[in-house]
């Protein structure tokens, strides 16, 4: 085998397919005439094909809209000590939050 066929590359949404799949299946359950609208930006690219091609694979339409901005307007910092199990207790009241949360 010569050195340039031993590594082949693969497109790179290649690798989110096991992710799309789960998202797609079992998460949004997506059928037949439902409509998957996926917003993207530049770097998440190769995730926004692979879920359009997971709802194409499931018999939905599929649209994706490329999100671009040159500069950030905005950018917010959040602190190392945020509890996100505290944030959605508060906001959710005690007896509706999700007794465990995976992170």
């Amino acid at each position: 085998m010569s050195p340039d066929q031993q590594f082949v590359r693969l497109p790179e949404f290649e690798r989110w397919i096991p992710l799309a799949k789960s998202v797609v299946r079992q998460s949004l359950d997506l059928r037949w005439n439902d409509v998957l609208e996926i917003y993207s930006y530049i770097p998440t690219i190769p995730l926004a094909e692979a879920l359009a091609m997971e709802a194409r694979r499931a018999g939905s339409d599929r649209h994706i809209t490329l999100m671009y901005s040159p500069r950030p307007k905005a950018t917010i910092e959040i602190p190392k000590s945020w509890n996100p199990r505290k944030f959605i207790t508060k906001a959710c009241g005690a007896s509706t939050a999700p007794s465990s949360l995976i992170y």
